[in-house]
């Protein structure tokens, strides 16, 4: 790029060229906040000499997003990649591969921002025109199945995410090898797919393999790794081994801090998870410092209605409820369901398990019958989305259970608890806290 500079001066082609190069080459080895103003520099001067339409110009604001994103600045990178995918698909046509893959990462920032139909769209498109114009086994087409799968997971859909993971996770070992930080990052995502759908026992192995499969390749630091720990950890926590949870969440957040910053969208999950974990430990003095945290965090990052808002939101509530303090805890659940209701439906896992919180809060102020009919109507929702034995179905039958023997219903509650108490011990096993 001097040599360039010296030779050319700052406007010659080539001169753009190596200052993008050099850009891009900083951030692919994960030095952000040197990459960041060497493409902002080069967007600058492309749109200037060469048109804020030239390709050139897209792939440098294309570039510029995905580091922006990877900085968890989300407010500023959907313009960017909006510019980018208009732009490059008036110029090229929707089948091109690089509209295709400004398209995916254009439905990875609507998902993260919460706008999960406009992101299915976009998914779907890519992939169908991934899998017409290159064939299945091609890793363009994989990673955008990959972004779908993910996708319909968050969205609860988890039959079709499954199937379509499983694809994606055989096409990736053929294609690249199980080493490969893609395959790794498929068997992470099948994981989490199993992990909420209370498959846990076949998720343990996959986050493990993940893990270290990430600590082999990519090191301890490396955002991908970090992630893998925070999600077997919370696998740990899940399954009641919770002294085997909290030094992984304490090294996900350790290294989170260090590495993205102290708002960045995974330090704020990692400070919310540790939390719920310090929170089942009684440690509520340090989980209500990390909580708000959070909390406040998300709120000023993502806005109130985002999912993650709303997830702090609800735990913050259960660590006041747990404190004795209903009223405030009733508030924060009541913001909660309504905004979980709003976003992501009535029969989302997420919106029952808050309105089971927001029932058990009615219940500790003595309201047994809005609560009861709140857990009647959350329960009838479990069973027909997870199952009888589902963990979430066992949770909230177990709520009403108890409201019952509170009521001295005990001929309605006997049964009921026997009930969960069985399911308990196949999905957890004996010595689980639960």
């Amino acid at each position: 790029y001097v040599g360039c500079q010296r030779t050319l001066g700052d406007s010659h082609p080539y001169t753009l060229a190596s200052l993008s190069n050099l850009g891009t080459c900083l951030f692919e080895c994960n030095q952000l906040q040197e990459a960041r103003p060497l493409l902002e520099e080069t967007l600058n001067k492309q749109s200037m000499l060469r048109g804020e339409k030239h390709l050139e110009t897209l792939q440098t604001a294309h570039s510029l997003a995905l580091l922006l994103e990877e900085q968890g600045l989300l407010e500023q990178v959907e313009p960017l990649y909006v510019r980018a995918y208009e732009g490059q698909k008036s110029q090229l046509g929707s089948t091109s591969p690089v509209v295709m893959q400004t398209a995916v990462n254009l439905a990875g920032l609507k998902q993260a921002r919460g706008l999960l139909d406009e992101a299915e769209a976009l998914d779907r498109e890519a992939m169908q025109g991934c899998r017409e114009l290159l064939g299945t086994c091609n890793e363009q087409t994989l990673q955008s199945g990959n972004c779908l799968a993910r996708l319909l997971h968050e969205q609860g859909m988890l039959q079709e995410s499954e199937e379509l993971m499983l694809e994606v996770l055989e096409g990736r070992m053929k294609l690249l090898g199980e080493s490969d930080p893609a395959t790794l990052t498929t068997l992470n995502n099948l994981g989490g797919l199993y992990f909420t759908w209370g498959r846990w026992a076949e998720a343990e192995p996959h986050f493990f393999a993940a893990l270290e499969g990430r600590r082999a390749v990519l090191g301890r630091q490396d955002p991908a790794t970090l992630q893998s720990a925070n999600n077997l950890a919370a696998l740990f926590q899940a399954r009641g081994r919770l002294d085997k949870a909290e030094p992984l969440y304490r090294e996900s957040l350790a290294g989170r801090r260090s590495v993205l910053g102290d708002m960045h969208p995974d330090t704020l999950t990692s400070c919310s998870n540790l939390a719920s974990l310090l929170h089942t430990l009684n440690q509520l003095e340090e989980a209500e410092k990390l909580m708000n945290e959070a909390l406040n965090g998300r709120r000023s990052l993502l806005g109130n209605i985002h999912k993650d808002s709303l997830t702090s939101i609800n735990n913050l509530a259960g660590l006041m409820r747990t404190r004795g303090k209903h009223e405030e805890a009733e508030a924060l659940y009541e913001e909660a369901l309504r905004g979980r209701k709003d976003l992501l439906g009535n029969a989302h896992m997420d919106t029952l398990m808050t309105a089971n919180n927001y029932g058990l809060c009615l219940m500790n102020r003595g309201l047994l019958g809005e609560a009861e009919e709140m857990f009647q109507d959350v329960l009838e929702h479990c069973r027909e989305a997870l199952g009888e034995q589902h963990a979430y179905t066992l949770t909230v039958a177990n709520s009403l259970g108890s409201l019952l023997h509170e009521a001295e219903r005990l001929e309605e509650a006997e049964p009921l608890l026997r009930k969960v108490l069985t399911g308990l011990r196949e999905q957890l096993g004996e010595k689980h806290l639960d």
